[in-house]
């Protein structure tokens, strides 16, 4: 996660520049083509696919990287020549600040971290004399832990993919007790479930602020999308279980555009409004709609793979009343978008936005807290999406890894590939502003 974070604020300086720009959409060419053929490989006996969702995201990437640059002002001949390159990678005081914050701070905190563990008589290169720790040296310990998670294969029932995450639709469960004591049967848990309402207005937000990004060619509004997508895209690689914990880095960067669409919306900016109430109606519909089509959803997700006997997804999703249940709260759920959808003082907008976050917030509060309540009511959170049920489990690959060449054809292969989606869009989106800038000059004339 540091790293990631550490590659988005890299990119974030990188494309202050034009040579900088260039070299973020090579180091990130490169940075593809190293890990593709790693994803893309699929050993004997697999039961799912390779993982192409993370290929499309490599080229989606790229592309993007390209149009930026051209948006933000298009390849200047003199910033390309060796010179520029070199003055774009040079060691200026503004560099050498960034490469201590990046990567001497963060790496020196690693290495004090293990000091105790030095303490004993391992080393951080050599091999140690004492063997008592394994034998192992600093090196080959985190090349260990790497190569653990990297090859781990096991299914959880609280594990779900990266997608998932900003839908909020896997909280993992950390705590239960029972209070048998009080009157009745009581529960108390905590999940790790984010505020659902916010998470699905970030989405908005986050989409708010890439349109002003590019519109206005602002920095500033784009360096909060890359550094989002840099702490949640990257998990898009990994194949083992993960957890929605792992989004927790992402989702704090995503409440700074959601803050800012809210913002905009107060000021009065009628397509700010426009935004949120879209969001606003979506998220109404978003659980009535999920348990609508629990069987699609089980069958997107992989259900059947780590759980086929999983009740919720039984009989192409029948095998509860909630998809019954959920096509009927459909029809208040609709007449409710229906009314958002029909607001239009965006002032009024965003009060009942931070009025029905602020709702979500003391209803979730009790799996925040393990608070005491009703074992009924306590079970009633479960139920709020398909997928919140415990048996309702994501899919991840089983299947053991197998061992691909860090460099071989295959790399070559795909860095030519992604080097000509990365032209083409240059060229593209060069077409279509040169297009927009000739009927411009018509409409004048």
């Amino acid at each position: 996660v540091a790293l990631y974070g550490a590659a988005g604020l890299g990119l974030i300086w990188l494309g202050r520049s034009v040579g900088g720009r260039l070299l973020a959409v090579a180091g990130l060419i490169a940075l593809f083509a190293l890990f593709l053929p790693q994803a893309l490989a699929a050993g004997d006996g697999a039961v799912r696919p390779p993982n192409l969702p993370f290929a499309a995201i490599a080229f989606a990437v790229v592309a993007g990287a390209a149009a930026i640059v051209h948006r933000a002002g298009g390849i200047d001949r003199r910033a390309i020549s060796a010179r520029g390159l070199l003055s774009a990678a040079g060691f200026s005081a503004e560099a050498l600040l960034l490469l201590v914050a990046l990567i001497v701070v963060p790496l020196g905190v690693y290495l004090a971290s293990y000091l105790p563990w030095i303490a004993l008589g391992n080393h951080y290169v050599t091999n140690p004399s004492d063997t008592t720790a394994g034998g192992q040296n600093l090196v080959e310990l985190t090349a260990s832990m790497y190569r653990y998670h990297d090859t781990l294969r096991v299914a959880h029932a609280a594990s779900s993919p990266w997608w998932s995450w900003p839908l909020d639709l896997k909280p993992v469960w950390f705590f239960q007790s029972d209070y048998n004591g009080m009157s009745g049967a009581w529960s108390g848990a905590i999940y790790d479930g984010g505020n659902v309402l916010s998470r699905l207005l970030s989405i908005a937000g986050l989409i708010w602020v890439s349109v002003i990004a590019w519109r206005r060619r602002s920095g500033a509004y784009a360096s909060i999308v890359v550094l989002y997508l840099a702490m949640w895209l990257p998990w898009a690689r990994i194949d083992r279980a993960a957890f929605q914990y792992h989004y927790y880095p992402a989702a704090q960067l995503a409440l700074i555009p959601l803050g800012i669409l809210l913002a905009d919306a107060r000021k009065g900016d009628a397509r700010a409004a426009r935004y949120l109430r879209r969001a606003a109606a979506a998220a109404v519909l978003f659980a009535p709609l999920a348990w609508s089509l629990t069987g699609a959803l089980c069958t997107v997700a992989g259900v059947a793979g780590v759980n086929p006997q999983s009740q919720v997804c039984l009989s192409g999703g029948f095998g509860t009343p909630g998809p019954v249940i959920g096509a009927l709260a459909l029809i208040p759920a609709t007449l409710l978008a229906w009314m958002i959808l029909g607001a239009r003082s965006p002032k009024k907008i965003f009060t009942g936005a931070i009025a029905a976050i602020a709702v979500v917030a003391l209803l979730w509060y009790p799996n925040w807290s393990a608070l005491p309540l009703p074992t009924g009511a306590h079970n009633w959170y479960q139920g709020l999406l398909p997928t919140w049920v415990w048996a309702f489990q994501f899919g991840v690959t089983l299947a053991k890894p197998i061992s691909v060449p860090l460099l071989g054809a295959a790399t070559v292969i795909e860095a030519i590939a992604l080097c000509a989606v990365a032209v083409a869009t240059f060229v593209v989106v060069a077409l279509i502003e040169r297009r927009r800038i000739v009927e411009l000059d018509e409409d004048r004339a």
